[in-house]
């Protein structure tokens, strides 16, 4: 996510979309796919954010699965109202810095 993004999460303590994109958010299943759809989206800076979540199985196990998103990997996508579920907290984050050659 952007840097910018991360911030009003922090500030707010609120999942929220931007104009024009979808009601709610793709996680990677991997660290390593995370950073590298980090790096086609051009988060508009030099560097990103990385956020994992937990989920409770009762929300995990309905969310919308892709095995090969973006002919990157799998990813699940997640609805603002189950992130922002008391139940789904962010476990750790970690800055990125975005590497220009993956982002074109």
């Amino acid at each position: 996510m952007s840097i910018a993004e991360y911030n009003d999460l922090m500030k707010d303590g609120v999942w929220k979309y931007g104009n024009g994109s979808m009601e709610g958010k793709w996680f990677a299943e991997s660290y390593e796919d995370a950073v590298t759809w980090g790096n086609k989206m051009g988060h508009g800076g030099d560097t990103f954010r990385v956020v994992q979540i937990d989920m409770p199985d009762d929300i995990a196990s309905k969310l919308h699965a892709d095995p090969h998103l973006d002919g990157i990997g799998p990813a699940r996508y997640a609805e603002l109202s189950d992130l922002n579920d008391p139940r789904t907290k962010i476990t750790w984050s970690k800055e990125v810095k975005a590497t220009p050659k993956a982002c074109k």
